[in-house]
């Protein structure tokens, strides 16, 4: 057997289910560890992005929303 044709059966293998389950795991175990922070924060979060810095001493380069695009 070359090496890969190992190489892609454990490719298919880590890429297949067992990926899906680590991530939907981490994913759960994150949303219970941090007390759904991306659901009750989600109002919060948009305010800020999508809100005009206020005052002298907030200016910067760029707003919250150049950041993210």
């Amino acid at each position: 057997m070359a090496l890969s044709e190992i190489m892609s059966s454990l490719n298919s293998f880590v890429w297949g289910p067992v990926m899906l389950v680590f991530l939907v795991g981490t994913g759960a175990f994150l949303t219970l560890r941090l007390r759904f922070v991306q659901i009750f924060h989600l109002f919060k979060a948009l305010k800020l992005v999508f809100s005009r810095p206020k005052g002298d001493d907030a200016a910067g380069d760029i707003s919250p929303f150049q950041a993210l695009t």
